[in-house]
């Protein structure tokens, strides 16, 4: 059965959305946020918030740009407060994406909304933040793919199609200028080669030096 986000936000996960006894625990746990691609067996994104970090919903805003495949989550300090008081906070914009078989079409109104969320960041660190994080489904240029055996570059691999070429320069054009923060570790493994690469990836706008600065402060 088909639901839109905001349906499933809404709905009781117990029911025939999904049968795993997991998702009614996750469901009084979070606020939940997905959509699902229009194609029962192309899965879908789902992005969780905790409302010990943001009890007051009003604050949430999502927008799906592309069903199943990209979805952006605004939490908005100045409603409500975060982190169970009132005073107010940044704004945070999580896009959660799925880079497989994205419409042409989709691409530049993604471009749009994610280009501007990243100028006002730039402009304005300590009120916008920006993390986009997903499955991209293509290696960067500084990664590696390992085999288990010889943990070396795997040569002779299949050639990239064309439209998932031009995917992977559309995300690495869009986020040239993010702080990279993905684990080091490979995400995936890929049976049918043996192999081993990281094509989960997590950016942010925070910069490195914010960062650094966060990072001290907490220790």
């Amino acid at each position: 059965k088909q639901k839109t986000a905001y349906e499933i936000r809404n709905c009781d996960w117990s029911s025939d959305v999904c049968s795993s006894d997991l998702f009614p625990e996750v469901s009084r746990g979070f606020h939940i946020f997905a959509s699902e691609c229009s194609r029962n067996a192309a899965g879908g994104v789902l992005t969780l918030v905790s409302p010990g970090w943001c009890p007051d919903r009003r604050a949430i805003s999502l927008r799906v740009l592309v069903p199943g495949r990209v979805l952006r989550v605004c939490v908005d300090g100045r409603i409500g407060g975060r982190g169970g008081d009132n005073a107010a906070g940044p704004v945070m914009t999580f896009w959660n994406v799925h880079n497989f078989a994205l419409p042409p079409a989709s691409l530049e109104p993604i471009r749009a909304i994610l280009s501007e969320d990243l100028r006002i960041a730039r402009t304005q660190p300590m009120f916008f933040t920006v993390f986009v994080a997903g499955d991209f489904n293509f290696i960067m240029p500084q990664d590696r793919i390992f085999r288990p055996v010889d943990v070396a570059r795997l040569d002779g691999e299949a050639e990239m199609p064309g439209a998932a070429r031009a995917l992977q320069a559309f995300w690495q054009d869009l986020l040239r200028d993010t702080t990279d923060i993905t684990n080091a570790e490979p995400t995936h493994f890929y049976a049918a080669g043996n192999s081993f690469s990281r094509i989960d990836r997590l950016h942010t706008s925070i910069p490195p030096w914010m960062l650094t600065k966060i990072g001290r402060a907490h220790v």
